[in-house]
């Protein structure tokens, strides 16, 4: 996209001086916009519900008193714009592999307690946000991932052994399983590269993107943050859904609730399918709409990760 259809898009209030594209993804395309010497973060998105989800949750967090999240500016309902004041700082994803131990516990601490807070609002008061059980959500990733391994990984002999592995366990111990759990506002995709550490105008934990929000288990975001919280992107490593073990116990030691032991709960691990399952099916839908083949190698690379993650839960 050029700077002539950028101006096009946001119409004729705003005068662009400049823009780069930030990040394309599947539900939406980012820029940075400098708009009259400023710079803004311009989301377009390609679905409404997500536009409108994002709309919503950022008015009740902000009712709630909840300001740990990005500064709205402007939206443009007719085109699905989302424009907000541009964030000074870096995501924890960039950050975690850079800065010293104790810099890692100062900033996991804020985490916990940022979170805490969001856990805290009155469910009462989100009007309009979906609720959406755990059971619920575990099961439609499930039959989603059955659709798209027969359309796109049923051909691969290697790894129709872990993708039947999955499809078998899963079903079989955790499917029909049931836990009913208290209900909370959830980000519902609270990983490393959604968590924003701002220096400008103040150091503060900022959480990005809640076009996904919902109400539900407060463990769909802690099992987001064990799985992907606590680790950065890195293509060249194996990939694994056990966190960083002295940040993990920090970050348990201060969320408001006690979850000392919640590794081994049926609910925890239905919550850490759920969110896996996702980014599997993610990665799974731009593999089959892209030759590119990062994005089939790294659902390629989850699924082993959970092979192997439910697998050490059956021996231990």
């Amino acid at each position: 996209m050029n700077r002539h259809s950028i101006v096009n898009i946001l119409g004729s209030d705003y005068i662009i001086d400049t823009f780069t594209t930030k990040v394309a993804l599947s539900d939406k395309d980012s820029y940075i916009v400098k708009i009259k010497s400023v710079d803004y973060f311009v989301k377009i998105f390609k679905n409404n519900i997500q536009f409108m989800n994002e709309i919503k949750s950022l008015e009740i967090l902000r009712n709630n008193s909840f300001r740990n999240i990005p500064e709205l500016i402007d939206t443009i309902p007719s085109k699905r714009i989302i424009i907000q004041k541009k964030l000074i700082g870096s995501s924890w994803s960039d950050m975690l592999f850079k800065i010293s131990k104790a810099e890692k516990k100062r900033i996991t601490i804020k985490i916990a307690k940022t979170l805490s807070e969001l856990h805290s609002i009155d469910t009462d008061n989100c009007y309009g946000i979906k609720y959406k059980s755990l059971n619920a959500l575990l099961r439609s990733e499930y039959e989603n991932f059955q659709v798209l391994y027969k359309r796109k990984l049923s051909n691969n002999s290697f790894y129709t052994k872990v993708y039947d592995y999955l499809l078998d366990h899963i079903q079989s111990d955790y499917i029909e399983s049931r836990c009913n759990s208290k209900k909370y506002f959830v980000h519902n995709d609270l990983w490393s590269g959604n968590i924003f550490i701002s220096t400008s105008p103040e150091k503060k934990i900022v959480f990005c993107d809640f076009e996904r929000a919902i109400i539900s288990s407060n463990l769909v975001d802690i099992s987001r943050i064990y799985t992907r919280g606590l680790v950065s992107r890195n293509y060249y490593k194996p990939y694994s859904l056990i966190p960083d073990d002295y940040l993990w116990e920090i970050f348990k030691e201060y969320y408001f609730q006690s979850i000392t032991d919640i590794e081994n709960s049926i609910a925890f691990i239905k919550s850490i399918l759920y969110s896996v399952l996702r980014t599997i099916n993610y990665y799974i839908k731009l593999s089959m709409s892209s030759d590119n083949k990062i994005y089939s190698n790294s659902a390629n690379r989850i699924s082993n990760a959970l092979l192997m993650y439910l697998k050490e839960r059956e021996s231990s």
